[in-house]
This record gives structure tokens, C-alpha cells and sequence, in this order.
């Protein structure tokens, strides 16, 4: 795949009208730039196994500094963000990228694949095919695997309620702690609606409703909620499918996130948070814990370098417009 160091690409997403609420200023900019130059030249002298070390201790350290700097929005912090997210993104030999529609991070192995004319669910509980098979006409921009499921005589079914345009396919679960809330899609956008909450009614209200969990974190204007059970198996480190809500002003932007390295739900919630680029960009921002451990699964057909779990057996996938 070929890389993508060009700084103005880089700046370009930035600069773009509406879309981004940091832009970094024009001296720190070349700042960033000369650095990067810096870096070029300090790695093209490295033996390949220089090269490594350095990589694997980056890939610590400039987390580690980023995470340091969450919810912190003061122009020196957001500057400093930026630059580490800058530097981190064009580490030679590194394929990271950036795009309109979505976000590749190769020092995390981090994938953002942007909804933006919303997903559909496609659910196969019977004769499931493998994960690419779904959608054999190539009807979406991307695929990612869905949610929860369990597998019994043969058959593999979602493991909480699942309802498409008003059928319901599997029941509710109330005892499943990992299991903590009802995913609505309806014309007005999406609800995310914790399980205590839940009423019958919602089948027929809602095109799409599936439950998941948990909620790793939600903020809305100064009131923050967490669920990252760092005790508890669904809290430790595992490869992670989530979905990104966030909302400016009423209107929403959908992201999936495909982690294909394993992550703690903490870790998880530190990754979205440290993203410059949606910074100052939303009034409220939720993360909703899919599915993990071996069911990860994406296809881009844009970007097919990116493909994870082709031939998985997954009865439930997102198909993303």
C-alpha cells in the first residue's frame, strides 16, 4: 500500500471548511513538518533492526503522551496532540492514513470507517456464509462484523435482542453483563438506550435494534459516564469492533472502529479520545462496545490492504453505505 507522508494531504484535512474544529497554527505547522523531515533523515540511517527497536518503543511512548494529554483543551496541549499524532502518523516505513471516510493508524492497527449514509444489518443465523460472502453484490463501501452471538445446534444466533424493520429474529437478554444496551436506528438517527430502559414497543419503532455493550464512555457537555471493567474479562485486552457516535448541534456522525490489535476497553476509549481531528468537533460523544476477541472482522473495498477475518463464519454483519 503506499504511503501517504505528503504534509499537505495531511493539512488539507484539516483546513477543510466545517469539518474540523482544530487547526493548528501556521508556524507550528512548519514546526511539525521540519520534524518530520528530522525523522526521515534519522531513520533512512537506521540498520532495519534499529529501525524495529525504535518503532516498538515509539508505539509505546507516543500513546503514552497523548493519553497523558487527554481532556485537556488548552492551544499549547492541542498543539502538542497534534504534533504527536503528526509524527506518529508518518514514521517511515509506517502505512498510516488519512481520509474523509476514514482513519488507518497502523501504530495502533486501528481502522475508523466513517457511516456517513448510515449501515445496515445482514443476518445469516442459518447456512451463514463466511464474512466476505454478505455482501456478494458489493452492495456497501465496507463491512465489519456485528455483535455478540451464541452458537446452538448448529445455528449461530445473535446473543440479545435483534429486530430488522419491525421482525424480531432473537429475544432480549437481561442477565449478561456484557450485554448492557439496545442500539436503535430510526429516521431521526441512532439511540443508544441502556437495558433498564427498554420497551416492547421499540421493535416496531425502530428500523434496526440490537443489543450490545457496554457503553465504554459517553460524555455530554460536562456529564461523563465510564463502564471500562478493568476487572472483569470483557474489560481486558482483546481485538475490538465498537461504534463512535458522535453529535454536534443534532446532527450525527457515525464511525466504526475495527482494532486489530488487543486493547483494554480503557484503551479503547483512549484512542477516540486522543483523535486531533475530532477534537472540539461534537457536543457529545458515545462508544459502544460491539464485539471482540476473534469475530473482528472488515472489508473495504477502497482499500482492500485493509481486510481482516475474509472467510470468518459471522451470521451478523454491518454493512456499511
Amino acid at each position: 500500500m503506499k504511503k501517504f507522508l505528503l504534509f499537505s494531504l495531511f493539512c488539507f484535512l484539516f483546513s477543510l471548511s466545517g469539518a474540523y474544529a482544530y487547526v493548528p497554527s501556521a508556524d507550528f505547522v512548519s514546526y511539525a513538518d521540519k520534524l518530520g523531515r528530522q525523522m526521515d533523515q534519522l531513520f533512512s540511517r537506521m540498520s532495519s533492526e534499529e529501525k524495529t527497536s525504535i518503532i516498538t518503543n515509539l508505539n509505546t511512548r507516543l500513546v503514552d503522551l497523548q493519553n497523558n494529554l487527554i481532556g485537556r483543551d488548552d492551544t499549547k496541549v492541542l498543539n502538542r496532540l497534534y504534533l504527536i499524532q503528526y509524527l506518529a502518523r508518518n514514521i517511515p516505513w509506517l502505512e498510516s492514513f488519512e481520509k474523509e471516510d476514514i482513519i488507518y493508524d497502523e501504530l495502533t492497527s486501528t481502522i475508523w470507517t466513517r457511516a456517513k449514509n448510515g449501515f445496515d444489518i445482514l443476518y445469516q443465523p442459518f447456512n451463514t456464509p463466511r464474512f466476505e460472502s454478505h455482501d456478494s453484490a458489493k452492495k456497501y463501501r465496507a463491512l465489519v462484523n456485528g455483535g455478540y452471538f451464541n452458537k446452538i445446534d448448529g445455528s449461530i444466533y445473535h446473543a440479545g435482542l435483534l429486530a430488522l424493520d419491525g421482525q424480531r429474529y432473537t429475544p432480549p437478554v437481561f442477565d449478561n453483563p456484557q450485554v448492557t444496551h439496545f442500539l436503535c436506528q430510526d429516521s431521526h438517527g441512532i439511540r443508544i438506550i441502556p437495558n433498564i430502559d427498554y420497551h416492547e414497543s421499540l421493535i416496531d419503532s425502530c428500523d434496526i435494534l440490537f443489543q450490545a455493550g457496554p457503553v465504554i464512555y459517553s460524555k455530554r457537555g460536562d456529564l461523563i459516564e465510564e463502564d471500562t471493567r478493568p476487572a472483569s474479562y470483557i474489560g481486558k485486552a482483546h481485538k475490538r469492533t465498537v461504534l463512535v457516535l458522535f453529535e454536534k448541534s443534532g446532527i450525527q456522525d457515525i464511525w466504526f472502529l475495527t482494532i486489530n490489535e488487543e486493547e483494554t476497553l480503557a484503551e479503547v476509549r483512549n484512542i477516540v479520545l486522543r483523535e486531533v481531528r475530532f477534537i472540539g468537533t461534537y457536543d457529545t460523544v458515545q462508544i459502544l462496545n460491539l464485539d471482540g476477541g476473534s469475530s473482528v472482522a472488515h472489508i473495504n473495498y477502497t482499500h482492500p490492504e485493509l481486510n481482516i477475518g475474509r472467510t470468518k463464519i459471522l451470521p451478523i454483519v454491518v454493512g456499511i453505505k
